[in-house]
């Protein structure tokens, strides 16, 4: 059963109910995760967003330049895909930038669970 941020198979599948909204690095695209690294930071609103955005602009201690967008447009528009080779066929796919080693096919963890 996939949890409303889930992964539902082998590709991400995000199920998006609101208009939520994920903080993003400007330059690789890359999104911002949870503590536990394997989930998306999600926020509710956008002033919850921008606000997460000022906190890491004031902090400094991220690199890069972070931004925030509505999830739908950022999985249609702004994030970026990375070509990987299947460890098991050999065949070359496109994956998100975001797909977590546990659940790519590219992966020897995934293979060995």
């Amino acid at each position: 059963m996939c949890g409303r941020y889930g992964l539902c198979s082998f590709n991400i599948h995000w199920v998006v109910f609101d208009m939520d909204f994920v903080i993003y690095n400007v330059e690789t695209t890359v999104a911002m995760k949870t503590k536990s690294g394997f989930a998306l930071k999600v926020y509710a609103t956008e002033p919850a967003a921008k606000a997460a955005v000022t906190r890491l602009r004031k902090a400094g201690s991220f690199k890069g330049e972070f931004d925030y967008s509505e999830m739908n447009n950022y999985f249609a528009n702004i994030e970026a895909q990375v070509k990987k080779t299947n460890l098991m066929s050999g065949e070359t796919f496109w994956e998100s930038i975001n797909t977590n080693y546990r659940v790519s096919t590219s992966s020897e963890t995934f293979w060995s669970s």
